[in-house]
């Protein structure tokens, strides 16, 4: 079940802006204290209920659990890269998980985490821009547990959490784009307006989570803010307005740099074809800004052979969880004899190999 997680990106609506969108419902049940004030069985007793309403769900496809203590750190590393699980504290060289385990549907179209945050997160995850079809699988979810189990719910507030920006609606969604036109063209300010005037937030980079930290100026995740003042319906039409602007104005820029600056942007675009071909070794950092110039290639109908989902695949394949797996389930037979032993080199040498074996099909077009 673990090994599907990896099968995420595929040809999708609107991929050439938006890497994936994200659905969230927080419920917490009734006479049971929040996880943050577990008594000492709660933690079990808790994921004995659970697993009893999974077990007797009436849904249209099983649930299985995956438990997060059963795993070695570096497969969850690679969940956490995903985006289906939250980056774990550390704290004194030991991790400290951020919930205990998921019931995960067999299609992966729906998962839910519990004992986090919350007792319970109802979450659907797709690459492009699905966000009405990841609510839909959240809710028709939440309805199927709420025939077994009660909710904490208030007239007045809403669903009760005891994380202040998780009530009312409970309703989290969110979207990473792809923007390096408007960044090129200098436009952040037009997307502040769309996400201001939509009451949502650009999230900021976070040593917790790295993807938002190799090129905070080309992908951006954008996020609902408030659950409480609106209905879901509500925060879903806002977010989807707001989403189809800033993938207008992405577009409507590249249109822009391809009349007006095409020459400048060829240039970018060629170096990081250049690089993907030629590194010997490669950050994070560094492989993700290849990867982020060669998706505006194929926006602008520079290069050609592959397709943005494949590409887009490319950035969770060079994050340091996934290198780690790899590295440690194949031969490193390409790894010279003056870095084998030293394993950041080792690291970025594999992430180099693994951009030139995975963008072998990338050309250049004709201009």
């Amino acid at each position: 079940m673990l090994e599907k997680v990896f099968n995420f990106y595929k040809k999708s609506p609107d991929d050439d802006v938006v890497l994936s969108t994200y659905a969230r419902l927080a419920r917490n049940l009734s006479s049971f204290p929040f996880p943050v004030k577990y008594f000492q069985n709660d933690l079990e007793k808790m994921t004995d209920i659970f697993s009893n309403a999974f077990k007797n769900l009436e849904y249209d496809e099983k649930f299985h659990y995956l438990n997060y203590f059963l795993y070695k750190p570096e497969y969850l590393k690679t969940i956490c890269e995903r985006g289906f699980m939250k980056y774990p504290q550390i704290r004194n060289n030991s991790i400290f998980l951020n919930s205990t385990g998921m019931f995960v549907s067999d299609s992966l179209k729906v998962h839910a985490e519990i004992n986090c945050i919350d007792h319970i997160h109802i979450i659907s995850a797709a690459n492009g821009y699905k966000i009405k079809e990841l609510y839909e699988n959240c809710s028709s979810l939440d309805k199927a547990l709420q025939k077994n189990l009660e909710f904490a719910f208030s007239k007045e507030f809403g669903y009760l959490s005891s994380f202040l920006y998780n009530t009312g609606t409970g309703l989290k969604l969110s979207a990473r784009f792809h923007i390096p036109a408007i960044v090129f063209n200098k436009k952040q300010n037009e997307l502040n307006d769309i996400i201001k005037n939509h009451n949502l937030v650009l999230l900021e980079p976070s040593e917790k989570n790295p993807f938002f930290n190799f090129n905070s100026g080309s992908f951006c995740t954008v996020a609902t803010h408030s659950l409480f003042q609106s209905s879901e319906i509500e925060q879903l039409a806002d977010f989807e307005s707001a989403s189809k602007k800033i993938i207008n104005l992405e577009r409507k820029n590249v249109c822009d740099l391809s009349d007006n600056k095409k020459t400048l942007c060829l240039n970018t675009v060629r170096q990081a074809f250049a690089l993907s071909k030629a590194a010997i070794f490669m950050s994070l950092k560094f492989a993700a800004n290849i990867v982020s110039d060669l998706l505006f290639g194929l926006k602008l109908n520079f290069l050609g052979g592959m397709q943005f989902y494949e590409l887009q695949n490319l950035l969770y394949f060079i994050q340091d969880g996934h290198i780690e797996l790899l590295s440690k389930d194949k031969d490193l037979t390409f790894c010279e004899e003056d870095i084998k032993d030293n394993p950041k080199m080792v690291r970025d040498r594999f992430r180099a190999v693994l951009v030139h074996n995975l963008t072998k099909s990338l050309r250049l077009n004709e201009i």
